[in-house]
């Protein structure tokens, strides 16, 4: 399936559309028309390690027998 995406502003309630050329030879076409939203840029925090440091203190997991059972597991799928 090909597809054409553009995004385009309609002048006077008109949208027009040019074919690229690779399309030309198809007689027929599905047009969907779509809002387009724009999207808020979030400003995110850099990601520091230290902050989530000892997060797990709390509870009762021991982090190497842990990952031993995975990796153990993936050993057995291998």
């Amino acid at each position: 399936m090909e597809a054409l995406r553009i995004c385009r502003k309609p002048e006077n309630g008109v949208l027009s559309i040019v074919l690229p050329e690779n399309m030309l030879h198809n007689k027929d076409f599905e047009i969907i028309i779509i809002p387009l939203e724009h999207k808020k840029q979030r400003v995110t925090k850099q990601f520091q390690p230290s902050d989530y440091f000892g997060i797990w203190s709390s509870k009762n997991i021991d982090a190497d027998k842990v990952s031993k059972e995975m990796r153990d597991e993936w050993d057995h799928v291998l």
